[in-house]
């Protein structure tokens, strides 16, 4: 059937449209150029096949920009959105549907970034948070332990010996209750340091039949968390430590330049003219080898990172209102805020999918929380505008850095016993609107992760305290045998899967939890997840962890004068993991992903789910 032909069988759209709404991820993002993006990989999806061959009949046609005036009374600026069909066949009939897409666009508001040297000082202030939350009183920074106890639980999970033998599937509920009621303002009169000791003998007072296994899995629930702050130490001191190294390297850099310029001498047309004092410039300092290095760093990109990719973090990050940054994230969340109310009170709209990116999915999650809070505030009031919040069905993050924000910046102690419950009540949460209603999930969050991208990550933490069915479909994804951190992070929109499990979801309404009033839903076999990931890359990430301490190692020996054996060793060390990132490197250049996913199933640590989806990873 040719295209002309589907153009006369297929009938003009109707009025009525589904929305996507798209949050772009940090750094020097051009207005629709992200959203381009996204509609171009739907796009390409929807016209090949699995084989890449061109189909005879494309799926979306009329794609074309448009604008239309702002429906929300405190934002004055037309509204610009990509508007397309889709043509699809259903029960013998030809069918087109429209689409619109809208960006929340939010990178003018932190035009400029921050200084260079207070991201600088920021970034080495938070490699002290694993210490702070070790010494922090145990019922302090409740969610940030109950999003460790809930990965310790997929854990136990995934190991039926271990999980069968001690745990029933209510212990889990149980042990959240049980530490909700330590920071009661009884148990903080009986046991006010409020220790992880006090929280044990707590649950030796308890009334609960299975009270020994409680009391194990809490055990279980210290010591993973002890642990797992362990090893966020040593991540974090390494990233301090490439810091300092790459630092290092440039001042050394420029010093050499220096010297190198110092030797060449000037051309004798310029001591002619009695230029010798331009010499002067050529001599090492500190301060003129210092200007060389920044500027090395920013040629390198370096400083670009570090003042708009990471500015834009702190920016976001800033939750202490009496903060100057504090503003800045405020502007952010308005952004959002307008354009998804501009979305959900259109009438035609039927529909609402968010997708974000990277720091564009906290921006959207708390947006969302933000609608929530407004359609509760304003449930019973008459005068103030419906918000009709349940046209929002579906929510894709990729590589979202939810979990290490609430970590580094949003767990903090509370002094007051009904401080962390206030806040959590009237902030919200996965258990409240728009994401469940009347304790059922609502909007299906499905977060796409890499291992290999240290932005993002599997999400625990949006969970709700009480609410375990609301829990995120995490889907783990892999780009490429070399664990490459920047690569990762932006290859989402290139993988195969995760364009075609959101074109589905968009288009189709597949993996949707929303039903008819009597109809009951069995949301396990709606999720995705957990996917698929390679060992390989924790293996090769352990050795990146290794390899500037080997450096620093080196460069001790040197200067304390250490043994020539020593160093070998060191130097053998350093060469080796060089020569196998390097091997791994051109292996990962020649051979697809898909391929590659093939030759190494067997290293496969997690099964594949997602959904009818195939096991390739990678487009």
């Amino acid at each position: 059937m040719t295209t002309h032909q589907t153009e006369n069988i297929a009938p003009k759209a109707s009025k009525k449209y589904t929305t996507v709404v798209y949050f772009h991820g940090m750094g020097r993002q051009r207005r629709f150029a992200e959203l381009s993006r996204l509609v171009d990989r739907l796009d390409q999806h929807a016209n090949f096949d699995k084989n890449q061959n061109l189909r005879e009949v494309p799926r979306l046609r009329k794609i074309r920009a448009k604008i239309e005036p702002s429906r929300i009374c405190d934002l004055s600026d037309d509204v610009a959105f990509i508007e397309l069909d889709y043509i699809h066949s259903k029960d013998g009939k030809w069918h087109r549907d429209s689409y619109r897409f809208y960006e929340v666009y939010w990178a003018y508001v932190t035009a400029g970034g921050v200084p260079l040297f207070d991201v600088i000082a920021w970034l080495f202030n938070q490699t002290l948070n694993p210490i702070r939350s070790i010494l922090s009183p145990w019922r302090s920074r409740a969610r940030l332990r109950r999003t460790y106890l809930h990965n310790l639980w997929s854990t136990l999970q995934g190991d039926p010996s271990k999980f069968s033998e001690k745990f029933q599937q209510n212990d889990l509920k149980k042990l959240v209750e049980y530490y909700d009621q330590f920071e009661s303002p009884g148990a903080w009169h009986d046991y006010p340091r409020g220790t992880f000791s006090d929280f044990i003998q707590f649950l030796k007072r308890s009334k609960s039949t299975n009270r020994s296994a409680l009391i194990t899995l809490a055990k279980k629930w210290h010591c993973y968390y002890l642990k797992s702050e362990f090893f966020n130490q040593i991540y974090l001191l390494t990233l301090a430590l490439i810091l300092l190294l790459a630092g290092l390297t440039l001042l050394t850099f420029a010093f050499w330049i220096f010297q190198q310029l110092g030797l060449v001498g000037l051309p004798k047309f310029l001591i002619d003219q009695g230029l010798e004092s331009v010499s002067q410039l050529l001599t090492p300092s500190w301060s003129s080898v210092f200007v060389l290095a920044l500027a090395l760093s920013g040629v390198l990109g370096l400083t670009t990172f570090l003042q708009d990719f990471m500015g834009d973090v702190q920016f976001w990050a800033t939750y202490a209102e009496d903060n100057e940054k504090y503003k800045k994230r405020q502007e952010i969340l308005n952004v959002g805020v307008h354009t998804l109310k501009h979305v959900l009170m259109d009438d035609s709209c039927e529909r609402v999918v968010v997708v974000a990116h990277s720091l564009g999915s906290a921006v959207a999650y708390d947006v969302l929380r933000r609608l929530g809070q407004y359609s509760r505030a304003h449930a019973k009031q008459t005068s103030a505008p419906a918000l009709p919040v349940e046209k929002l069905d579906q929510f894709f993050t990729m590589g979202c850095p939810i979990d290490k924000i609430h970590y580094f910046f949003e767990s903090e102690v509370g002094q007051y016993h009904r401080y962390n419950r206030v806040k959590e009540q009237i902030w919200g949460d996965m258990g409240a609107a728009p994401f469940s209603r009347n304790f059922k999930p609502h909007i299906h969050w499905v977060n796409f992760w890499d291992q290999a991208d240290i932005i993002g990550g599997a999400l625990e933490s949006p969970v709700h305290r009480r609410l375990r069915t609301t829990s995120i479909d995490n889907v783990e994804v892999f780009d490429s045998l070399f664990p490459s951190p920047i690569s990762s992070h932006s290859a989402y929109f290139e993988n195969r899967n995760v364009i075609g499990i959101m074109f589905d979801a968009i288009f189709n309404s597949k993996y949707s939890f929303r039903s008819g009033p009597h109809e009951k839903l069995d949301y396990q076999q709606l999720l995705l997840g957990p996917g698929n990931g390679l060992i390989t890359t924790r293996v090769l990430q352990g050795l990146t962890i290794v390899f500037p301490w080997l450096i620093l190692t080196n460069i001790l020996a040197v200067f304390f004068k250490a043994s020539d054996s020593l160093k070998i060793v060191f130097n053998v060390g350093i060469l080796v993991i060089l020569a196998l990132f390097l091997i791994v490197w051109l292996i990962a250049k020649r051979v697809p992903a898909d391929q590659l996913y093939l030759w190494l199933r067997f290293l496969i640590y997690r099964p594949s789910k997602m959904g009818n989806a195939s096991p390739t990873q990678s487009g």
